[in-house]
């Protein structure tokens, strides 16, 4: 087995990147019994939550799926419960980790695209960052990557969807290219994926529907998540036309409910005023859920949000350098707004 990089890389440590690749692919390899594939349960994480299912599943492998917004606290009994009945287990695209995950060290595998500590809390990791890889690419492109000469030609398409709707489209051109064909509905099949991410059991199943290599109209036209995507769209529709645009941010809110529509309600505000940093905040009973979003060189929404939470002495927050999503108590939401604008501004100050 030997793995050729198929994305447009610039920079970055690329034959210890591609040592590292080899390496994660051998560990795939190795594994036996029932493996839980543990991903994120956005467009990304879903795809390449399936590639994987699909390349574990051809090797005579049992495949359990697994997904969440975050793997927080909160999250861990249910990711011991899934992985209870499994002897392996393989986390794609999971971010902002707790120490308690320290106890899937020995039984699982990390695939992820996301800043991490020093010492990772899953130690078998394989991520782009530790090697200064750029330009980032997508999870689903990176598996498509050190998978593709043993993935059927259907996962292509679905390898350049993911680098699309994650905002990673660089590394993934050359595929992009070659598959336009199959990208023509490109707004529909993002949306079939943001009408269902992470919300259980939708995100699973639609992992295991991708397993299945469905074409782009198999996708589109597929129950339940046909009618979700048209229910989504009028969602966002009205969320988008009550945003209000604020001299230094743009806001929008929304409730908790069966759609979550904060993270591409952020992505669509951020598309229509890029130079904007732009916060949406999905209010439950006393906590909330804030995506943002900034696009301006020399700043970074995950270090920014993680001392914001820092100084409100509550609450977590995450992410990377052009977006993140924080939870605190909803009692803080202005609190969290006003420093959050006082950090822009000192990084717009010049010589700040």
């Amino acid at each position: 087995m030997t793995i050729e990089l198929l994305g447009e890389y610039t920079s970055g440590r690329i034959a210890d990147w591609l040592d590292a690749c080899q390496g994660m692919r051998a560990r795939l390899d190795s594994m036996r019994g029932t493996v839980l594939v543990a991903h994120h349960g956005d467009c990304d994480g879903i795809v390449g939550g399936g590639l994987l299912g699909r390349y574990l599943g051809d090797r005579g492998l049992a495949v359990r799926y697994a997904s969440a917004a975050e793997f927080r606290s909160g999250d861990y009994p249910y990711f011991h419960e899934e992985s209870g009945a499994c002897e392996t287990g393989v986390f794609v695209e999971a971010q902002g980790m707790p120490p308690e995950y320290r106890r899937f060290d020995a039984k699982f595998l990390n695939i992820d695209h996301h800043p991490h500590p020093p010492e990772p809390i899953i130690s078998r990791m394989l991520n782009p960052r530790t090697f200064e890889i750029e330009p980032n690419p997508a999870i689903g492109f990176l598996i498509y990557e050190i998978l593709s000469d043993a993935l059927p030609h259907g996962a292509a398409w679905l390898a350049a969807l993911a680098s699309i709707v994650d905002y990673c489209p660089l590394p993934a051109r050359p595929l992009e290219s070659r598959e336009a064909a199959h990208l023509l509905k490109i707004d529909e099949l993002r949306d079939t994926f943001l009408a269902s991410q992470y919300v259980l059991p939708f995100t699973t199943e639609l992992a295991a529907l991708i397993a299945t290599m469905p074409s782009p109209d198999q996708l589109l036209a597929a129950e339940p998540f046909r009618s979700r995507r048209i229910l989504f769209a009028g969602k966002i529709s009205d969320a988008m036309a009550n945003a209000t645009n604020e001299a230094g941010l743009v806001v929008a809110r929304t409730r908790a409910g069966e759609f979550r529509i904060a993270s591409p309600l952020a992505n669509r505000l951020s598309d229509r005023h890029p130079s904007k940093c732009v916060v949406v905040i999905e209010e439950s009973d006393d906590t909330s859920r804030l995506s943002v979003r900034q696009r301006r060189a020399g700043v970074n929404v995950g270090r920014i949000l993680g001392e914001i939470v820092t100084r409100l002495g509550s609450g977590d927050g995450t992410g990377h350098e052009k977006a993140g999503s924080a939870r605190i108590s909803s009692s803080q939401v202005d609190e969290f707004l006003r420093i959050l604008e006082e950090k822009i501004e000192q990084h717009d100050t010049p010589g700040s």
